[in-house]
């Protein structure tokens, strides 16, 4: 089942109505952290961001304006899984 607000996802949790909640906001952590009936695992998360340019038009005609904003490696924070506790993918 896919719950595309976080804080019903969250209530879902909380009352039985899942096992499972993935890609936990950052600011709800504190709130399942104080679920007694749950386990939080942090999980490595790697995304690919794209930032198309129209090389012709400016800004992007000029090299300079291209380095200045190319990507520079950033990295996806990493995400937050949070299951009851004994769920098999806790």
């Amino acid at each position: 089942m896919q719950i595309g607000d976080a804080s019903v996802a969250f209530l879902e949790l909380r009352t039985g109505g899942v096992d499972l909640v993935s890609d936990v906001p950052t600011n709800l952590l504190g709130q399942y952290k104080a679920l007694k009936n749950a386990e939080q695992r942090l999980l490595e998360g790697y995304g690919i961001y794209y930032m198309p340019k129209h090389v012709t038009q400016a800004p992007f005609d000029d090299i300079a304006v291209r380095k200045a904003t190319r990507w520079r490696g950033t990295v996806r924070p990493p995400s937050a899984t949070c299951s009851r506790a004994g769920h098999p993918g806790a």
